[in-house]
């Protein structure tokens, strides 16, 4: 395989939409860069799923490193509904869909689920009963 030349789009500040192309096996998304102008970026479904990830994981050590109360505000991910799934390999996963409609799919190790469902049950108990409250951690 050839190696493949490297360019840099610019910095974007904001996610303005996205949406799926089937036809393409595409996932499009459209953002606001630096420099006020609208960018179209388009990933294969094969890699979307990481991409996002990986994406979400540098943003974890970005703010893990800013001084405290120096966070940078960041866009919410609003999950509008989750599913358990088996995923072809064996392994148990969850469907995230996103406010969107845009889906998510995660996968666990046995091993991990433990944790979670500890986890989650924790997360649970935060919530006020009736209102949709959650406590601040």
């Amino acid at each position: 395989m050839a190696t493949a030349t490297k360019m840099t789009a610019p910095r974007f500040e904001y996610v303005l939409g996205a949406d799926a192309d089937t036809d393409a096996g595409a996932v499009k998304l459209t953002f606001l860069g630096t420099d006020k102008k609208k960018y179209a970026v388009e990933l294969s479904a094969h890699c979307a799923g990481l991409a996002i990830a990986a994406a979400s994981a540098y943003l974890g050590r970005i703010q893990a490193a800013l001084p405290e109360g120096a966070q940078v505000p960041v866009q919410p991910v609003t999950v509008a509904g989750v599913r358990p799934q088996m995923r072809d390999n064996g392994n148990a996963g969850l469907m995230i869909v996103l406010e969107s409609g845009a889906e998510l799919p995660l996968e666990f190790q046995r091993e991990d689920l433990v944790k979670l469902s500890a986890l989650f049950a924790e997360m649970a108990s935060w919530a006020a009963p009736g209102d949709g409250y959650i406590k601040p951690i």
